[in-house]
């Protein structure tokens, strides 16, 4: 496998991921980079990925920066052989066509409230009790604590944190 070395997602927050995600679930994770998230939750369920791979989507965010033709062949290279979907697409041009319910959803996407706001409307796919996680709720990325504390934190339970993960259940109506 190839990885830039630019960052990934902890492999301490990614077991913490796969405790609550369980497995032989759905995972739909919003913003793949180079794969290693999608990689390490698809060793006990099957991950769905949605990234399209754009340079420049945002001036926050280090990846946002990288060579997307390199940084998608490495994302290929690396899936190679995985329980792993890839998506090539903006997450509002999936939610055009998307109707699949979802066992967890993972959101590392594009850091900007305008962003999360989109991506969030995935969590309408999310099974009751499925759990729902954000990467980046730090405060290097402000627009995500804020998103978080605004739309999720008091709509959904709270079940964990660690690091720059953060992890709320969808609980029964």
């Amino acid at each position: 496998m190839k990885f830039s070395g630019i960052w990934h997602t902890a492999d301490e927050e990614l077991a913490l991921m796969n405790k609550y995600f369980g497995e032989n679930k759905i995972v739909l994770e919003v913003g793949s980079f180079e794969g290693y998230s999608a990689i390490k939750l698809s060793e006990k369920n099957i991950v769905v990925t949605i990234d399209p791979f754009i340079f420049g989507y945002n001036d926050i965010d280090k990846a946002s920066k990288s060579n997307f033709a390199e940084v998608r062949q490495n994302f290929l290279q690396n899936i190679e052989g995985k329980k792993i979907i890839s998506i090539r697409q903006k997450s509002e041009d999936v939610l055009k066509w998307w109707h699949q319910p979802i066992d967890n959803l993972y959101i590392d996407g594009n850091h900007v409230k305008e962003a999360l706001l989109i991506d969030m409307k995935f969590i309408d796919f999310v099974k009751d009790n499925g759990y729902i996680a954000f990467h980046d709720y730090h405060p290097e990325h402000p627009d995500v604590i804020e998103f978080v504390d605004k739309f999720i934190r008091n709509k959904y339970k709270f079940i964990d944190q660690l690091k720059r993960i953060i992890i709320f259940q969808k609980a029964q109506p």
